[in-house]
């Protein structure tokens, strides 16, 4: 038993000094992890402040409550189905300006707003939020339905903590429509949304983005994730004019994800991208997965299946290719042959580096010199197959695009970037709940803080086991101490993976996990690990 006792105590000692040991939570199993993320892509809540109820769904009505909710307040809009129309040419049907407030549906397929907007790209909206730095604003628990061509969200100025969580998108009109559209120096996350034929646009701020520095790993993008894209016509997720997004742990059926350049538009090019553990799925015969044609950033640990005719990362400059089979670029821009002052024009690069081309990151003006940032894949799947993904020239463009973008020096094949850490997942804007533990005797002690605001019929439950065990649980009321004891079933020595749901009904709203090794010993750190 001494010998036993010194064996554990060693081991405790080892975990406490180990550098990562409360950085990382192990893996749940498989069964234990769907479960999670089935859970957490239930929940709709809302940030602590004040409610406005909406009297009904009625555009008025929410906008009434809008205008009446100040900064932390939740706009609560009631289950129904109402039609939303634009008032005047060029205006949304509701306007959220400078407020940090929560617009919240009663959820995906209960509160359901039909587009009755025109089809001003960029003005017809069914919700316009202008935001500003340092008030945070939300969007969830909506169905928008009969899309138009105008994204039924917009999003304007420079907030960069938003949130668009738990919405439908569901067009049945056109196949060229837009769910969100974000524009300007604004950063945030869309989370756990429902995307049919429809898809999401990040828009920058042009000149001024391409003058700031490259921020891969950061938070300084537009995050899309755990979401579910159906599409049989156009991409999923799409950029351009300095627009930054990250696109990772999502589902995409039957279509790809893109980045734009400098043409034919007449803007600025897509400035960075980081396009990571997605799953595309081709059920029906689909052209690429992937179609990126300016900038630069990272694709990897993607898995590919189905029938993609070309499984690869496709990738060109369609200014080297201007004057043929008609392409035609709004000014500034023109072909990339040598003769733009827009362009580097290196002596026997037929006008290379091209403005804004693959591999291609910062400048100070239109004019001046830009970062060489290579374009980076490494370990995308294609049925299971590993380093068959690789970064190809899109096969349809014309001979200077193989002069303009070359592999070993605008983009690397099997090769991961160099310094390059993923952001933490998942995104910390969805982190609502956070659960914390701390081991005892055959005991588990367990506090926790939530940022919602949830109904005072809540109530508080409890998953927790081992490897061996069976799933033991707990249940509280809803109360203000945020804290329980766990003494049934928990014995020393032994990891529980302990999750923490937030009730209403039988519905979970927020969950949080972490593992905790309970002991005997007296320790000075908590034996504990948890997702970041």
């Amino acid at each position: 038993m001494k010998m036993q006792r010194l064996i554990w105590s060693m081991l405790v000692l080892a975990l406490l000094l180990a550098p990562s040991g409360t950085a990382s939570i192990s893996p749940l199993t498989s069964e234990a992890a769907a479960a999670q993320k089935d859970v957490a892509t239930q929940g709709v809540a809302a940030l602590v402040g004040d409610i406005v109820h909406a009297d009904s769904c009625e555009q008025e009505d929410v906008q009434d409550a809008i205008d009446e909710a100040e900064d932390g307040d939740t706009v609560l809009v009631p289950a129904d189905t109402c039609t939303w129309t634009t008032l005047a040419s060029q205006t949304p049907a509701v306007h959220v300006s400078e407020k940090a407030i929560t617009l919240q549906g009663a959820g995906i397929g209960q509160t359901t707003i039909i587009d009755g907007t025109g089809t001003d790209w960029y003005n017809e909206s069914l919700i316009r939020v202008d935001g500003v730095q340092g008030k945070p604003f939300r969007i969830t628990g909506f169905t928008f339905s009969e899309i138009n061509r105008p994204a039924p969200v917009l999003v304007y100025g420079d907030c960069k903590n938003f949130r668009i969580d738990h919405c439908e998108f569901d067009n049945s009109l056109e196949s060229t429509s837009t769910g969100i559209v974000t524009s300007g120096d604004t950063y945030g996350v869309v989370d756990h949304c429902l995307f049919s034929e429809s898809r999401v646009v990040v828009m920058g701020s042009g000149d001024a983005a391409w003058q700031q520095p490259l921020a891969l790993g950061t938070d300084n993008a537009v995050y899309v994730e755990d979401c579910h894209f159906d599409r049989t016509h156009g991409n999923v997720v799409d950029a351009n004019n300095g627009g930054r997004y990250v696109f990772r742990a999502n589902t995409v059926n039957n279509s790809y994800i893109e980045a734009h350049s400098n043409c034919p538009n007449g803007l600025r090019a897509t400035f960075s991208y980081e396009v990571y553990s997605n799953t595309l799925v081709a059920s029906i015969p689909t052209y690429r997965p992937f179609l990126m044609r300016g900038g630069t950033g990272v694709i990897f640990s993607n898995a590919i299946t189905g029938s993609y005719t070309s499984p690869h990362i496709h990738v060109d400059n369609q200014r080297s290719c201007m004057g043929e089979d008609g392409l035609t670029c709004l000014p500034p821009w023109d072909r990339c042959d040598g003769d733009s002052v827009y362009d580097g024009n290196q002596p026997g690069g037929q006008g290379y580096p091209c403005r804004d081309q693959i591999g291609r990151s910062t400048d100070s003006g239109r004019t001046t010199p830009q970062a060489l940032e290579p374009l980076y894949e490494w370990d995308n799947t294609v049925n299971g197959v590993v380093d068959v993904a690789d970064i190809v020239l899109n096969p349809v463009m014309c001979d200077l695009t193989a002069e303009h973008i070359q592999e070993g020096r605008d983009f690397y094949n099997d090769t991961e970037r160099p310094g390059y850490s993923p952001y933490v997942y998942p995104h910390p804007l969805t982190k609502e709940l956070v659960l914390t533990g701390t081991p005892g005797d055959e005991t588990i002690y367990l506090d926790w803080s939530a940022k919602a605001l949830l109904p005072v019929t809540a109530t508080w439950h409890v998953e927790y086991y081992t490897q061996t065990t069976s799933v033991y649980t707990a249940a509280e009321p809803l109360s203000t101490t945020r804290s329980t004891v766990l003494t049934e079933h928990v014995q020393n020595y032994q990891w529980y993976t302990v999750t923490l749901h937030a009730m209403v009904g039988e519905t979970s709203w927020l969950s949080d996990t972490v593992r905790v090794m309970p002991t005997d010993l007296v320790v000075h750190l908590p034996l504990v690990m948890r997702e970041d």
